[in-house]
């Protein structure tokens, strides 16, 4: 009996062994998170290009020959105001679009406190 409390007092069973312990692993709600930031980066992105192709699509429309006797005069693409709304859309997208890269990217980073190492 000597021997063996010596040996189990020498020579622990887990020498050596480097465990990981994540937390949350596999959690819904992590990428669930993911995928809220994922919106928001396509919303951002919907957000310049829809006014951009309708911008793109008046002007087309306006460089068309008309025929008729509406048709005759000067063509106007689009007044001040709505070439300002579309642009204010395509800004507060673009604007909106680098800050949902930035939290998408905070997020996909591991946290430090996530992921320990433990010897045992």
């Amino acid at each position: 009996m000597n021997t063996e409390r010596a040996n189990s007092k020498m020579e622990p069973p887990n020498v050596g062994r480097v465990i990981f312990i994540r937390k949350n692993w596999g959690d819904k709600k992590e990428e669930m998170k993911l995928n809220k930031y994922v919106g928001y980066i396509v919303v951002s992105v919907a957000a310049i290009l829809i006014p951009l192709i309708g911008l793109l699509y008046g002007f087309w429309d306006a460089n068309q020959p008309k025929t008729g006797p509406v048709g005759n005069g000067v063509q106007i693409a689009f007044t001040p105001v709505q070439l300002l709304v579309n642009i204010g859309v395509i800004l507060t997208g673009a604007l909106n679009l680098i800050v949902a890269i930035k939290t998408y990217l905070e997020q996909k980073k591991p946290n430090e406190n996530e992921n320990k190492c433990v010897d045992e």
